[in-house]
């Protein structure tokens, strides 16, 4: 029908079918080639899926290896690291400045060279994005013009901040494909590395955050497809966060289709809904967002990707049950809560029953104390991922923080033989520090003491001889010790005077 809409094209904005199409190729040639294309496509395996373990599901488990693999993230840096660049200006170049660029290799081989193996990939949705003093002194952060997912048919001065601000504008019928492109060659490069990211859909949060929403492609005079996302004439665009607009919710559809169709045969890479969003009518328009996640892969053929939803209106919950009780999500971002729950000083163990639990302090500033130099330590010993964004500690702090991530990633990943099996102690029944994973069939334990003296470890269930280990996370150096008996509790006192971690391993006998 003349002058229709379209909201989420059906014709892929590459390959072969468009260009049949736009060289006028006739229906019947049509379908030969394109089933020809499909079964030589079909027969290209896809890349290896992270999935929840079934028979574990504290744990994600890579199909390559069939074994658990636990992460710890970089999350971000202080603004100028290149920890910040990896992350923040990881899919697009989020500047201070015009025409600045991102050395992505360079930052991807400092989450590499700091022993990391999964980093978390932002995106800002709009052009401009900063303070009402950082748009008066010209500091502000630009995205660049064509690193948004739609494509721009225009650009306009935006005086609204007070000062001149180009932005865009766009056709939300249709896609930047080199935008897609660039992202899926961001996250090949990063898997090339041995470094699983982590994209986000949408940034949200951020919309919330600024004084002024002026270059998203929403706002009215943005686009020219008839769309004001700004509903309460406030200046912002925080209705993109809710279901209230169909047609907003329509655009947005077909962009999770775009995105999911972008890595439907990259299954190691991870989804996240959103960042920090505090409307309160959010959870909706979340709930939503992952349901269509879901529909897309189906109708897409894709493989299935861990989708990751964070923390969410937090500075008013009293616990996060409201995330760990939504069946949507694989992996859940927690926080502090006025319950007591504390994820930098005592992580509540993963059970097993709901999601995957994965604490990034990034959520943590408003809701938890002071990042201590162990906290990877006490989540890791409660089954609980870890993702750091260090630009509120000292250099310090920060230092022993990415050094223990090191730590508890070459222990869970390399030398402890099957985290799969592992489970978390609950209480201290079995280890006294109360930091502790251990295999129910008695193979191995391994404990944290977070301070100096004397602990023990109840082998009371189980039977035969373990091998000892001390591991001190302030030097690095492993120490092993006489081998001990189970059918007892048995006592343990490292040879050092601080923090120390314990591992036993069954050598002889079983239960």
């Amino acid at each position: 029908m003349e002058g229709e809409e379209v909201i989420a094209p059906s014709i892929p904005d590459s390959g072969p079918y468009t260009w049949a199409v736009r060289h006028g190729v006739k229906k019947g040639m049509m379908i030969r080639v394109g089933v020809l294309v499909w079964l030589l496509l079909s027969a290209i395996p896809a890349q290896a899926n992270l999935s929840v373990s079934e028979t574990n599901p504290r744990w994600i488990v890579s199909s390559t290896t069939g074994k658990a693999v636990y992460f710890s993230s970089i999350g971000g840096g202080p603004e100028g690291s290149l920890q910040f660049d990896a992350t923040f200006r990881g899919l697009q170049d989020i500047q201070r400045a015009e025409a600045v660029t991102t050395d992505f290799t360079a930052a991807l081989a400092s989450v590499r060279g700091a022993g990391l193996n999964h980093m978390r990939l932002w995106q800002l949705e709009q052009r401009a994005w900063s303070s009402a003093a950082h748009f008066k002194d010209g500091t502000y952060l630009r995205v660049p013009l064509d690193q948004l997912p739609y494509l721009r048919i225009g650009s306009r001065t935006d005086g609204t901040a007070g000062v001149p601000v180009t932005v865009g504008i766009y056709d939300l019928s249709r896609f930047s494909q080199d935008y897609f492109d660039r992202m899926r060659s961001r996250v090949q490069e990063a898997l090339a590395t041995g470094v699983y990211p982590s994209v986000m859909l949408f940034s949200s949060g951020h919309l919330e955050y600024d004084d002024y929403s002026i270059g998203h492609p929403y706002q009215a005079a943005n686009n020219a497809n008839g769309i004001d996302a700004d509903m309460n004439g406030n200046g912002k665009v925080e209705e993109t966060m809710t279901l209230a607009n169909p047609r907003i919710t329509a655009f947005q559809d077909g962009y999770i289709c775009k995105f999911v169709d972008t890595f439907k045969d990259i299954g190691d890479v991870m989804f996240e809904v959103t960042n920090e969003v505090q409307s309160r009518g959010s959870e909706d328009w979340q709930n939503h967002v992952m349901d269509q996640i879901r529909d897309c892969e189906r109708q897409q053929g894709s493989v299935r990707h861990l989708v990751m939803q964070s923390a969410y209106d937090f500075g008013h919950r009293t616990d996060n049950e409201y995330l760990f009780n939504n069946p949507r999500p694989d992996i859940v971002m927690p926080t502090c809560t006025s319950d007591g729950t504390n994820y930098d000083a005592n992580p509540p163990a993963n059970d097993g029953h709901k999601a995957i639990a994965w604490y990034d302090t990034d959520h943590a500033v408003l809701t938890c104390g002071t990042i201590g130099v162990d906290v990877p330590w006490r989540n890791l010993m409660r089954a609980v991922y870890f993702s750091y964004l260090n630009e509120r500690e000292s250099a310090p702090v920060m230092a022993a923080v990415r050094a223990a991530q090191a730590q508890t990633l070459e222990w869970a990943n390399r030398r402890i033989a099957n985290l799969l099996g592992m489970v978390a102690e609950t209480g201290r029944s079995i280890c006294e520090s109360g930091y502790c994973l251990y295999n129910p069939d008695g193979s191995e334990f391994l404990m944290y003491l977070p301070s100096a003296g004397r602990t023990d470890i109840d082998l009371s269930s189980w039977t035969g001889q373990y091998s000892v280990q001390f591991f001190n996370p302030a030097d690095g150096t492993t120490t092993s010790a006489a081998e001990v008996q189970g059918n007892g509790s048995r006592f343990f006192a490292p040879p050092w005077n601080g923090a120390a971690v314990v591992y036993l391993r069954r050598t002889q006998g079983r239960q």
